[in-house]
């Protein structure tokens, strides 16, 4: 098996991001490619939500929100905060995206191969097939700040790092207004966000 033909093959199925035609398209060409090689291989249904766009949209709005209800309400725009950066950071994390609820389901699957040889073990191969991560935070020039903020933090939430840290931002400033501090910059540092 060449595996640079094999990825040529699988690339020709352009915009293949999850719950596309193009993706299904693309499992479909992996489980005839898997047969033709002599393994059982099947396709497996799943539920996906990929519209993280609009995921970290409302987010951001909801941050934007709490810091807004922050100058006349404090304790309510710091909950409200709050509970948008644990939001963002559950969601970036992947450790629950409950966020993601709200936005399109939409159908996708996993391509499955099993062997039965008798053989005391199991293999398990992993790989994406689709082709989510588009877009600016995903370009080149966000590539090179990753590389550089990457020397100095773990990256545990990947390239938007920038935009929860805008949250955590909002979040101070609400905590600011919390504490009945009134320094002159912040105003204009909440304005800036």
């Amino acid at each position: 098996m060449d595996a640079m033909e094999e990825i040529r093959d699988l690339v020709a199925f352009e915009q293949r991001g999850p719950g596309t035609d193009a993706e299904r398209r693309a499992a479909g060409h992996l489980v005839d490619r898997l047969r033709s090689l002599g393994r059982s291989a099947d396709v497996e249904p799943i539920e996906v939500r990929p519209a993280y766009a609009l995921t970290h949209l409302i987010h951001a709005l909801v941050a934007i929100a709490g810091s807004v209800l922050a100058v006349t309400q404090p304790v309510v725009g710091v909950i409200v905060v709050l509970a948008a950066s644990a939001a963002t950071l559950l969601d970036l994390t992947g450790r629950f995206q409950i966020t993601r609820r709200l936005t399109p389901q939409r159908s996708s699957q996993n391509v499955v191969s099993t062997e039965d040889t008798g053989k005391a073990g199991t293999l398990v191969l992993l790989a994406h097939y689709d082709a989510a991560r588009t877009g600016s935070p995903f370009g080149p020039t966000m590539q090179r700040l990753r590389i550089r903020l990457g020397r100095l933090i773990h990256r545990p939430i990947g390239p938007f790092r920038g935009f929860f840290a805008a949250i955590v931002l909002i979040l101070a400033c609400a905590c600011v207004r919390l504490l009945d501090i009134d320094p002159g910059w912040l105003p204009w540092l909440t304005l800036l966000q």
